[in-house]
């Protein structure tokens, strides 16, 4: 269950959709078969969850996401989106901690706050050439050291998305995530203090 359930809508939704957005969380009381009864862990890219806020933790999603300074608490953008000139949509926007292109956004009706669309999504840089990384192992502060099966189970959903099937561009993502890990070796070694 990575996208909505059957006959839910399947397209990626484009930032600034708001009219979308809205559409989908008002409309969700006549398809209550969208309605996801327990949390997705690490949903692949352009999965979009309708979650009851209530009685679904959705933030414990299996990913690391972008800690505040404190680092205890994540770090989320909020705002308030309109809809024809109306503040109607509240979002909440979060980063990831290990691939800064990937995000988790939240969107739930200013009126009706009790259900929450979740979109995750890959918004590669316009140089799609590049595979940007944060620069510091501080960003983990919970984690010392990730294993290479703990890195890829990270990054592989962040790589496929929904309309692909696993098998289409594992080669491609392969050598992604294997450049990854060896610039994320390369930097730890680079910014780690010797004792």
């Amino acid at each position: 269950m990575t996208t909505m359930k059957p006959n839910a809508p399947q397209h990626v939704l484009v930032p600034g959709v708001t009219q979308e957005i809205a559409s989908l969380l008002i409309s969700f009381d006549r398809h209550t078969d969208w309605l996801s009864k327990e949390v997705k862990i690490r949903p692949k890219s352009g999965s979009m969850l309708l979650y009851s806020r209530k009685k679904v933790r959705y933030r414990r999603d299996g990913y690391c996401w972008k800690k505040r300074k404190d680092g205890k608490t994540t770090r989320e953008d909020h705002m308030k989106l309109k809809v024809q000139g109306i503040e109607c949509i509240y979002g909440c926007y979060v980063h990831s901690a290990i691939l800064p292109t990937f995000h988790r956004r939240c969107y739930w009706l200013l009126q009706n706050p009790d259900i929450v669309l979740v979109h995750y999504l890959n918004v590669p840089y316009p140089d799609d050439n590049k595979l940007v990384m944060a620069s510091s192992i501080s960003l983990w502060a919970d984690k010392k050291e990730w294993t290479k099966e703990e890195l890829i189970s990270q990054l592989k959903p962040m790589f496929f998305s929904e309309d692909e099937p696993d098998l289409n561009n594992e080669l491609e993502i392969a050598v992604n995530i294997l450049s990854f890990v060896f610039v994320f070796v390369t930097c730890t070694i680079l910014y780690t203090p010797i004792p």
